[in-house]
């Protein structure tokens, strides 16, 4: 289910310009998402070494066991600009930019939450989620030989230039591990490592030359959780170009 909200107010400007500015609000609740049932407490593997894990697993003898839930939620907050200048005298001009922030804690219902007794680090950023997006959609019609009555008007006139540059915000990803350091068992669908720095820290974001030392974002900020735990970073917190 969802709720959603907005309001706005259009201004007519000079020039045949029209502006729009808009708020929208959405809220979504009862979201589907999956978690695996047979999902051990972590630190249980950790505390029976040598134990089979069908065994210790809540459903003996099984698997990871999916389930598709709709316990999932999220919130979307965004302002939306919208300036055009109408058709006329051959030439048009939209300009629409929004800023937004998008969060859930299940972007797709695919989405398998990594620790099925706690989902408090799987609320971030939706993976969808651009903060920045402007877009620029135009038409211009040639001003040169717009007479086609004559044979040269016909080959060189009646010509536009029109197209749409759109430029956004990186969408964001999560840093995880593939590998059992919390001791649940398979089907955790990867686990996060731990926040132990500043991701922006000696950060240089500018093309490497494949021998130098630029990063995107800061490796020594993360680090491998001790065993038999879940790491404390949360989901989504690094951003693409």
């Amino acid at each position: 289910a969802s709720y959603m909200w907005s309001f706005g107010v259009q201004r007519q400007l000079p020039y045949k310009v029209v502006l729009d500015v808009n708020y929208v609000g959405r809220r979504g609740v009862y979201l589907q998402r999956e978690r695996n049932l047979n999902q051990l407490v972590a630190g249980t593997i950790q505390a029976n070494p040598g134990v089979n894990i069908a065994a210790l697993r809540p459903y003996k003898g099984y698997g990871a066991l999916r389930i598709s839930e709709n316990t999932g939620k999220s919130e979307y907050n965004s302002l939306q600009v919208g300036l055009e200048r109408r058709y006329s005298n051959g030439f048009k001009l939209s300009v629409a930019y929004t800023y937004s922030k998008s969060f859930d804690n299940g972007s797709d219902k695919r989405n398998v939450i990594w620790n099925t007794y706690d989902d408090g680090n799987f609320w971030g950023p939706s993976s969808y989620d651009r903060p920045h997006a402007l877009v620029l959609s135009y038409i211009w019609d040639l001003p040169f030989f717009r007479d086609q009555s004559s044979l040269l008007g016909n080959i060189l006139g009646g010509w536009q230039i029109s197209g749409v540059t759109w430029i956004q915000s990186g969408t964001p990803f999560s840093i995880t591990r593939t590998n059992d350091i919390a001791g649940v068992g398979e089907g955790s669908n990867g686990q996060p490592v731990d926040l132990v720095g500043d991701v922006n820290d000696n950060v240089q974001r500018q093309f490497s030359t494949g021998t130098d030392d630029n990063f995107w974002f800061n490796p020594k900020a993360f680090a491998n959780p001790s065993a038999g735990k879940f790491g404390t970073s949360t989901r989504n917190i690094l951003r693409n170009p």
